[in-house]
């Protein structure tokens, strides 16, 4: 059954169900005011019979006391506009809502952390361009087949939509992506950078292994170690568009600017020799398990911290002769 609820004082969601609604309404759209009092009530009753819930409506309001949606008894504030953290995921017994579609509140700024985590039935969702930060593992491990970040969003923390084993396509204009924000999302195999993304933090798409291109725009000026490693798709290739002032690609390998440094080599091949134009060897560079074969010219004179990681049983490395190499990181 469906129910409408005009929530008038926040954190009395609870009164305007009997018990037999709690076990048989499937469908909820709530208006009005809205604390994590109710996140909390919409979270542990309905006995995973809410399969739709629309509150786009909802104005959330600040909350602090011991009754919101984190471990019970722990006195905590929960910030206005803002879904807060295990809105749908109780931390104490790790239980799961049955959600397949939610329509979130258009004036939120902020998603917390662990808010939607392991919402297996959650397949979709639109993120309000209201929304400036999304916290940690706040769509971890829910079944997305494709995601789009607005523009608005300024900071994305780690791990954001990471496990999700649906996810084919990602649309990223957020300035940023966070510490491991699609980390083994194992069939992504399409990622759109819009001009407004700046950086690409550490390990974004570690053991994306489907990924077959990635096109960096001009915009980017920071990629972190590992962004891409173990991303080694049949025919995984990095594009660089030319305007970009601090990365290049040769032939589908990442280098900075001058191509002094290689960033990451996307191991298409199984050897590879470094080019003589290259000093450093960057972190995580290496960070594969399909290279069987690396040769390192003179040139290079400084490994980054590892540079070759996990790749030591089953990759010879040579050594040119005259070899200038100062500086291993470990």
């Amino acid at each position: 059954t469906s129910k409408i609820v005009n929530e008038t004082t926040a954190g009395t969601l609870s009164s305007y169900f009997t018990d037999e609604e709690r076990s048989n309404v499937s469908s909820l759209t709530v208006t009005g005011k809205m604390d994590a009092r109710d996140f909390k009530f919409i979270r542990d009753n309905f006995n995973n019979r809410l399969l739709n819930l629309d509150i786009s409506g909802v104005a959330v309001e600040e909350y602090t006391g011991t009754a919101g949606t984190d471990t019970v008894g722990v006195n905590k504030t929960y910030p206005a506009n803002t879904i807060p953290q295990y809105s749908f995921w109780n931390s104490e017994t790790h239980s799961v809502t049955e959600l397949s579609f939610i329509v979130l509140p258009s004036a939120i700024t902020t998603i917390g952390n662990c808010a939607f985590l392991g919402q297996k039935y959650l397949s979709t969702i639109t993120i309000p361009s209201s929304v400036t930060t999304i916290q940690y593992s706040a769509f971890e491990q829910c079944s997305f087949t494709s995601i789009a970040i607005p523009s608005s969003v300024a900071e994305l923390e780690a791990c954001v939509f990471s496990y999700n084993k649906e996810l084919t396509t990602a649309r990223i204009a957020s300035s940023t992506t966070g510490l491991g924000t699609f980390e083994n999302d194992s069939l992504l195999s399409s990622v759109i950078f819009e001009p407004t993304v700046k950086e690409i933090d550490t390990l974004a798409f570690y053991n994306c292994d489907n990924l077959t291109t990635i096109d960096i725009p001009a915009s980017v000026d920071f990629i972190g170690a590992g962004a891409f490693s173990n991303a080694h798709g049949k025919s995984m290739s990095i594009v660089v568009n030319p305007d970009n002032a601090c990365y290049s690609s040769v032939h589908g390998i990442l280098f900075n600017k001058d191509q002094t440094k290689i960033v990451y080599y996307p191991a298409f091949e199984k050897s590879y020799t470094i080019p003589s134009t290259v000093k450093t060897v960057g972190s995580c560079a290496f960070y594969n398990d399909a290279i069987n074969s690396i040769t390192i010219p003179a040139s290079v004179i400084s490994l980054e911290r590892e540079a070759f990681r996990e790749i030591f049983d089953t990759c010879s490395i040579t050594f040119n002769p005259g070899s200038t190499l100062r500086e291993i990181n470990d």
